[in-house]
């Protein structure tokens, strides 16, 4: 749907903003993970969720970047306990599925004349994938979250009991 009217330039600004703020987020990620094998397939989801959520246009043609990660992610064996991407991938997947109810079915319902039913369902299109970025990336720093002891090692003296 094109916005128009009042406030749109400020929403146009704040989704230039957002695109660095996440990656920046990315970045972060990395400096204090400790990955496994998979956790560069959970990365890849949500970098990709994350600069397609940020972007001035969530064109129905970039679900299908997302939804090949995601499909990925689904079909991945867990190789360690502890949080995993499926929610979000499983989210991507809600996403793309109220994408194909509005197109082409509600497409003429909502792109020009803003009728309710249509834009109902963008809205809730945008929130659950704005949802699946978001739970994607809290799953992927649960993840990697470095053990205590791999922290130890990085300058934290450890708590050792005196024999």
């Amino acid at each position: 749907m094109e916005a128009v009217g009042g406030g749109v330039g400020v929403a146009a600004m704040l989704s230039l903003a957002a695109t660095p703020v996440a990656l920046a987020l990315i970045g972060l990620w990395w400096l204090r993970a400790a990955p496994s094998p998979r956790s560069y397939y959970d990365a890849a989801l949500t970098t990709v969720l994350f600069l397609v959520a940020t972007s001035r246009v969530l064109s129905p043609q970039y679900l299908v970047w997302v939804i090949g990660i995601a499909a990925v992610i689904l079909s991945v064996r867990r190789d360690r306990p502890g949080p995993t991407q499926r929610p979000a991938a499983l989210l991507v997947m809600v996403a793309a599925l109220l994408t194909g109810v509005m197109y082409p079915w509600m497409e003429l319902d909502y792109s020009w004349t803003g009728a309710l039913p249509g834009t109902l369902v963008l809205v809730l299109r945008n929130l659950v994938f704005l949802a699946a970025a978001v739970t994607s990336y809290v799953q992927l720093w649960r993840a990697t979250r470095r053990p205590a002891r791999v922290r130890d090692e990085q300058g934290v003296q450890a708590a050792v009991p005196a024999s």
